[in-house]
């Protein structure tokens, strides 16, 4: 109990803050609105539908996994930055290669951001490091 109060006063602040945040018609309206604005910006930036499905989080998600969470990027190795999982050919040119894992390779966002635009020039050393850490993962599990 808060110093100089006594239970009732207490329960009364409690019952005034429930009350405040309570959400009324014209809150949901507004935060409908807000919603939809930020669906629109989403779509603006070009961040496509796709990349919010379970299959593509799973994907991305094993992609990290397997690469440690570290930039794969030659003389990078970056850990503690936004990591992305990038697509070693490229989600329009390869619709069925969309969701194998050996496909995809965990890079941080300035080196994401280097190769975007420059795919081709990558794939052969992208597959190769994505070769060897498939064969160190597998030799983890063989470990155990």
């Amino acid at each position: 109990m808060a110093a100089g109060r006594t239970a009732s006063q207490n329960a009364k602040k409690r019952a005034k803050r429930a009350k405040s945040t309570l959400r009324t018609e014209e809150n949901r309206v507004r935060l409908t609105k807000a919603r939809a604005r930020t669906i629109k910006k989403k779509k603006s930036f070009g961040i496509r539908p796709e990349y919010d499905t379970t299959e593509y989080k799973e994907w991305s998600r094993a992609v990290k996994v397997r690469d440690g969470f570290k930039c794969q990027f030659p003389n990078c190795g970056k850990t503690r930055c936004t990591l992305h999982s990038h697509h070693i050919i490229r989600w329009v040119d390869a619709p069925h290669l969309r969701y194998v894992l050996s496909n995809g390779i965990c890079l941080c966002k300035r080196c994401h951001d280097r190769v975007t635009g420059a795919e081709n020039l990558y794939v052969g050393v992208f597959s190769m490091i994505v070769y060897q850490n498939t064969l160190n993962q597998i030799n983890r599990n063989n470990e155990r």
